[in-house]
């Protein structure tokens, strides 16, 4: 039999085969991915994956914490895929100990400090006096109140805080008479419940409720830039995570980081 005349046969052999043989199981493309976020980004943050859940294949959960906490997770060895910290040291922390990818590393935003009263306090008034001191403020935490801020040994906005009281030469006066709380958001509630009369928290978590009122704005000159660095986790350098990750720093995520209250690079 010539090979001419055998080549139907041969063909018709392969095809069955073909159909026989186990075929592969193709890859499933949509992936979960986990981000770690510092509280004070939560609702910027839940707009902005709301909308890329709704047209991404990729399901996207968000953990809030503290920045200092959610940096010993990663050291801790807890699966997540990109970190979003509230200051660089964090990062720079992490980076440094080879725990994120340091050339993903970019800046997702900025925000500013602010001393906040209960709404409905007699310190709300003070917002008409634009010349009031810092030192006279601080005078109306009165003989008992005390003034709310994140941890300054570990918490960004409470590092960012105290750098700011010692910046003011304020420091001295309020750093027996604190409210420590584990994060921002925390310190935030101190305030609206009324359980302190001053608070110095995030601008961006001030203006999401009006259970609390901004008295004054701190100088930018009196602390560090109040940066928002974004990496990706170690061993998560995969293309749906650098998907995430260009989304999270596109121009139509930084409007919605403005739109609360964030300023951005």
């Amino acid at each position: 039999m010539t090979f001419k005349k055998a080549l139907p046969k041969i063909f018709f052999i392969a095809v069955v085969m073909l159909l026989c043989s186990p075929l592969p199981a193709l890859p499933s493309k949509a992936e979960n991915l986990t981000i770690l976020a510092a509280s004070s980004t939560i609702n910027a943050l839940e707009e902005v994956i709301g909308q890329f859940n709704e047209y991404n294949e990729h399901e996207v959960t968000v953990s809030y914490a503290s920045s200092a906490a959610l940096a010993r997770q990663i050291e801790y060895g807890v699966p997540a895929d990109i970190f979003i910290s509230a200051n660089s040291l964090w990062m720079d922390y992490l980076s440094k100990n080879g725990l994120v990818d340091s050339k993903s590393r970019r800046n997702l935003a900025k925000n500013s400090l602010v001393i906040i009263a209960p709404a409905d306090s007699t310190i709300h008034t003070l917002l008409r006096r634009s010349q009031l001191s810092f030192s006279a403020l601080i005078q109306d935490l009165g003989s008992e109140g005390r003034l709310a801020i994140g941890d300054p040994d570990s918490v960004p906005a409470g590092i960012y805080a105290r750098e700011a009281l010692l910046g003011l030469k304020l420091w001295t006066i309020v750093k027996d008479r604190l409210a420590t709380a584990s994060n921002v958001r925390s310190a935030l509630m101190l305030v609206s419940r009324g359980e302190t009369p001053l608070g110095v928290v995030y601008k961006s978590d001030a203006l999401h409720t009006d259970e609390v009122a901004i008295v004054k704005t701190l100088p930018t000159t009196s602390h560090s830039a109040i940066i928002y660095p974004i990496a990706i986790v170690t061993g998560r350098t995969k293309p749906s995570t650098y998907h995430l990750l260009n989304y999270l720093t596109s121009r139509n995520t930084a409007k919605v980081f403005r739109r609360h209250g964030f300023t951005t690079p």
